[in-house]
């Protein structure tokens, strides 16, 4: 790959659907709290943690020269390099760090940026946009190293530090500088990640459990060129495989390793994180061997609730009213198996993020880095019972059957999630369909008994 452009733009969420080339990450989840974590993850591959110290209040700090940044290892293999985030008070490696002695790239733009924080206006620096500054300047390094390889990386979060609402602003800005780089052939060759490196952190919507869950699972996307795609056929598919399971910014960084030294891998050199181009084991995938710790993990589990929640039953009802319209679907059924009503509902069960995350109130400093320590508050409000999965087992009337189903609502609109299982036997119940409707003999409770 001749370019890798990653744009960051703070609070874009996740969608789950793909845009055109594009493959969005939609397990693609956060590894620590704010935009530090993220990008060291993805830039240097190491958390925070465990970098040589570099915080502004320790006195044996240095600088965060000596981390293991990626621009360098574009650079050794011929690379033209750029770095560049506005904001600079509040930029990721300055604010609570030391930040850079020396430039991290070829081209880095934080001595323009702390010259344009003293006249940048409601967004704008004279009569332009901040953010067309920003992408501009991506624009013209492009353009000057047309025939060399290319590393950059652009962020920019003024526009939606304090609120997440003007970030449509950059919307038509965005979508025409990529089309000024299609027009021109830059995107021929070139990797480009879109990206927003966390969610709200905080408002009302971030106490509860649908707030934490969008600040876990923020927007990525990649897009590759065509040629990419019938070139490595495999690398693709295993792209396309890892884009619906969980990720990381580790994973990223392992990326950019692979990239450098395909078609060998780098495993020596990764001890957190895997390629997105090699297939990822969605079955052994957790958050904690992704380099997730538990409060920050998005993965839902199997939380046991009431029976007597009245959406429980509203579900059980559904399940009940499935079975049999898939028995009276042929009508001659209807003068051979009997109407099942819901007698019991025996447990129920609904996907809910572990108690960790759903208690978590904020991060705080300790001894390894400013936001390794946990405070946990108030549990969260439950925003997802109108949008999740529910696991009901229940009892019906007049067979005595006992099935189990999983239900997943969205918006409140109820759907089954696979097939309903009969948990018990149903012997002869179904004698007088067994041969012709075998697929029904776990519903079917036949009026009359066999004749012995």
């Amino acid at each position: 790959m001749k370019k890798i452009i990653i744009y960051r733009n703070r609070k874009i969420v996740q969608e789950n659907k793909n845009i055109d080339d594009s493959l969005l990450l939609t397990g693609k989840t956060i590894v620590g709290d704010g935009t530090t974590a993220q990008l060291t993850a993805m830039l240097t591959g190491i958390a925070e943690k465990d970098q040589p110290e570099a915080r502004r209040s320790e006195s044996s700090s240095d600088t965060v020269d000596k981390w293991r940044w990626i621009f360098r290892d574009f650079e050794q293999k011929g690379y033209a390099t750029l770095f560049s985030e506005d904001s600079p008070h509040f930029a990721s490696f300055n604010y609570r760090l030391h930040g850079f002695r020396d430039p991290p790239t070829d081209h880095f733009a934080r001595p323009f940026w702390l010259e344009a924080e003293n006249i940048i206006q409601k967004y704008c620096i004279g009569g332009r946009a901040a953010h067309n500054v920003a992408l501009e300047y991506l624009l013209s390094f492009l353009r000057a190293y047309k025939d060399k390889p290319k590393f950059s990386f652009i962020s920019h979060g003024v526009i939606s530090h304090q609120d997440l609402n003007p970030i449509g602003y950059v919307d038509d800005d965005l979508k025409s500088v990529l089309q000024t780089m299609e027009n021109e052939n830059l995107l021929k060759n070139t990797m480009l990640i879109i990206f927003g490196d966390h969610g709200i952190r905080f408002s009302g919507m971030r106490k509860t459990i649908q707030g934490k869950l969008e600040e876990r699972l923020p927007f990525i996307s990649i897009t590759l060129p065509e040629w990419f795609k019938e070139k490595y056929p495999d690398l693709y598919s295993n792209l396309v495989h890892n884009s619906k399971i969980l990720t990381t910014p580790f994973d990223v960084y392992a990326t950019f390793r692979h990239i450098l030294s395909y078609p060998g891998y780098p495993a020596s050199e990764i001890t957190t994180g895997q390629s997105l181009f090699s297939k990822i084991d969605g079955g052994n995938r957790t958050c904690e061997n992704a380099g997730v710790e538990e409060h920050w993990c998005p993965c839902l589990n199997l939380e046991e609730i009431s029976t007597d929640e009245p959406l429980i039953k509203e579900l059980a009802e559904f399940v009940v009213k499935y079975m049999n319209n898939l028995m009276f679907q042929n009508s001659q059924l209807k003068k051979l198996c009997q109407t099942l009503v819901l007698k019991e509902i025996n447990n129920a069960f609904r996907d809910m993020p572990s108690e960790e995350m759903q208690f978590f109130a904020e991060s705080k400093r300790d001894e390894e880095c400013d936001s390794c320590g946990l405070l946990f508050g108030e549990k969260s409000t439950n925003t997802l019972h109108g949008d999740t999965l529910y696991q009901l087992q229940f009892t019906t009337s007049p067979n005595e059957g006992v099935y189990e189903a999983s239900v997943r609502t969205k918006r409140g609109v109820p759907s089954l999630a696979g097939d309903v299982s009969r948990i018990n036997a149903y012997g002869d119940q179904p004698y007088c369909i067994a041969e012709k409707f075998p697929l029904l003999r776990k519903y079917c409770y036949c009026y009359r008994k066999p004749a012995k």
